[in-house]
């Protein structure tokens, strides 16, 4: 017994022995073109998914396996607690498989769980085949009865028939369930009542004890479905259901494979889902995602002002590194303006409280770098709104009011009057904002010190 299959390309001849009289024996070698080994004990059944260049092995663990052609694993489906020992492929990519536990099921190579569960009067399911077009299933078993199976609502039985094998499946499956039992004691098995709650998987047989009777029922799509639509389409008349926790595409798609249906009808689907249960399922492209940011970026600059004002209050040394982090993000903040512009604003107003005081040797260089920074980032903004204009006029504020301090660095002097200068550029709004702030007071503290600081110091006062 092999838990492995191989792939033959080719057969050769090696010699010929006769053994006895009329008895020839040939014994043959191929060539293996490649070897698949699975967890199994023993493999059962193999199946090729013509419609994906894929096939599917199973065997006595239960579980079916797809492979590639060249034996590469796939995916792997837990089909039963028991031996599997047929496999039928259908068409877009489904297929069915029936072993031991006497239950048919319907797969789908792009879900772990089956699309449907049917239970038969069978101890043991032993083959399984489905026609071209998947429409039909034949399945059968100990029992020696062969059943057809199809989705064609005119084919169906008589409604006589169908209550007749219902009860069939149900007292079979009790059989089971009470050979599994065994010494079960009926009171701890739960009331009916569980049977409220979804199952964990479809096909799943819940024990229940109502008045003394243990009671077997199995689960159908383990989940009750919020909405339930009917669909007619070719003369078959559907079951599409949903629920609010489901993206409506999954659902769709879902639907799809279930009734073997046409992938161009998904996004139909999807939106009669969405268009439907709109009241229950907002998507994205109805949520109002501009106002949601726009609070939570209030929200968030409020505790953020708490907190750094606090620590401008106590700790200058986070201040001076807060500074160089906002200093050293300069290229993320100018690639992304609708986000930096808010939080600058915030920033500015903060930065302002610090200089109500002498400042540490260590703050303002880093602080005149972030002004500089911002002051480039606005001269790069193509559309001027309330945001920028809040922007521009902190930045403004807070460079006037650093070169009215006093014994501050020449370096971060210099770097305060490129950044005035690059802010009032070419810029009558900005001029008209420096004014109302006195720069014409801060300009003359700075324009008698030598060297670079005051021809900067003169070159604003000329644009002014």
């Amino acid at each position: 017994m092999d838990s492995s299959f191989k792939f033959w390309r080719g057969m050769r001849l090696l010699f010929g022995m006769c053994v006895c009289v009329c008895v020839c024996v040939c014994v043959c070698v191929c060539v293996c073109v490649c070897v698949c080994v699975c967890v199994c004990v023993c493999v059962c059944v193999l199946a090729v998914l013509p419609d994906l260049g894929l096939f599917i092995s199973c065997g006595n663990d239960g579980a079916c396996h797809v492979w590639t052609a060249d034996g590469t694993l796939m995916q792997s489906y837990k089909a039963s607690e028991s031996f599997l020992y047929s496999v039928a492929p259908m068409k877009n990519g489904s297929f069915a498989t029936c072993g031991e536990d006497g239950t048919l099921r319907i797969w789908q190579t792009s879900q772990e769980q089956p699309l449907q569960a049917i239970g038969t009067p069978c101890g043991s399911l032993w083959s399984v085949s489905a026609t071209p077009d998947g429409l039909r299933i034949v399945a059968a078993g100990d029992d020696g009865v062969a059943r057809i199976f199809s989705s064609l609502p005119a084919e169906a039985a008589s409604p006589e028939e169908l209550v007749a094998y219902e009860e069939l499946v149900l007292a079979v499956e009790a059989s089971r369930a009470q050979q599994n039992v065994g010494d079960l004691n009926k009171q701890d098995l739960p009331s009916r009542a569980a049977l409220q709650k979804p199952g964990s998987s479809d096909g799943q047989t819940i024990l229940v004890n109502h008045k003394g009777t243990v009671e077997v029922y199995s689960a159908v799509d383990a989940k009750k479905a919020d909405f339930t639509f009917d669909v007619e389409l070719d003369g078959r008349m559907l079951k599409l259901e949903y629920n609010r926790d489901t993206n409506p595409y999954e659902a769709a798609q879902s639907f799809i494979h279930k009734h073997q249906l046409e992938q161009r009808f998904l996004d139909q689907i999807a939106q009669f889902i969405m268009q439907n249960c709109q009241s229950d399922y907002i998507t994205f492209v109805n949520a109002n995602v501009t106002k949601a940011f726009e609070k939570l970026s209030a929200i968030n600059a409020q505790h953020s002002s708490d907190g750094l004002t606090a620590i401008a209050a106590r700790h200058k040394a986070v201040v001076m590194l807060i500074l160089r982090l906002v200093a050293n993000a300069a290229p993320a903040l100018s690639d992304t303006p609708a986000l930096a512009l808010p939080f600058l604003d915030q920033f500015l107003s903060i930065t302002d409280t610090l200089l109500s005081e002498a400042l540490p040797a260590s703050i303002p260089l880093p602080l005149s770098t972030v002004l500089y920074n911002t002051a480039i980032l606005l001269k790069h903004q193509d559309v001027q709104n309330d945001r920028v204009a809040a922007v521009e006029f902190g930045t403004l504020k807070v460079i006037i009011n650093a070169l009215s301090m006093p014994n501050f660095p020449e370096e971060a002097t210099y770097r305060l009057l490129v950044a005035l200068g690059t802010v009032v550029h070419d810029s009558e709004v900005a001029c008209a904002a420096a004014m109302s702030l006195n720069v014409t007071a801060a300009l003359s503290k700075v324009r008698n010190t030598a060297g670079k600081i005051s021809e900067a110091a003169k070159q604003i006062q000329a644009l002014m």
